[in-house]
């Protein structure tokens, strides 16, 4: 019986410890290959993909998604609990600054009604510094959110 204890016990230990480390090289190529490729070819690699603000009465929260049929994605959640999001047109109001210091207007902003909480999609179409793989940051700047003039979420890709 302490025989049957034992080896469920070492059998359990080595599936928590063992297994993981040995599945772990085939499981991250796969996931970065899956992350940095794209119909438009590959994005590299961002550090920090989730940015976030949280001045005024809004906290807003974007994620760099990267380049998804040929466009380049955000997800963008707006949380409050004293504000209507839902008169926030972030295709007026943002802007996308490339690692040239060229600005973009986004194509879309697609997000349904929401009230105190908001999320959606905004797409920009893919920068050109982004697809010859050039260095540098890139700023997404949203305007005139719950009293706030200008935020400003900032990504490196090197």
């Amino acid at each position: 019986m302490r025989k049957k204890i034992l080896f469920a016990f070492l059998l359990a230990l080595a599936t928590i410890f063992v297994l993981p480390i040995f599945f772990s090289g085939c499981s991250s190529r796969f996931a970065s290959a899956k992350n940095n490729t794209s119909e438009a070819g590959t994005t590299p690699p961002i550090a920090n993909p989730v940015q976030s603000n949280a001045e005024g009465a809004v906290t807003v929260v974007v994620t760099w998604e990267g380049v998804k049929a040929g466009k380049l994605s955000f997800s963008v959640v707006m949380d409050t609990h004293s504000v209507d999001l839902d008169g926030y047109d972030l295709k007026v109001l943002a802007t996308l600054t490339d690692a040239e210091g060229k600005q973009l207007s986004p194509l879309s902003w697609i997000a349904p009604a929401g009230g105190h909480h908001r999320s959606g999609q905004l797409v920009f179409s893919t920068p050109e510094s982004l697809v010859q793989g050039k260095d540098g940051v890139y700023e997404l700047r949203l305007r005139d959110i719950a009293g706030v003039p200008e935020r400003v979420l900032t990504w490196k890709i090197n």
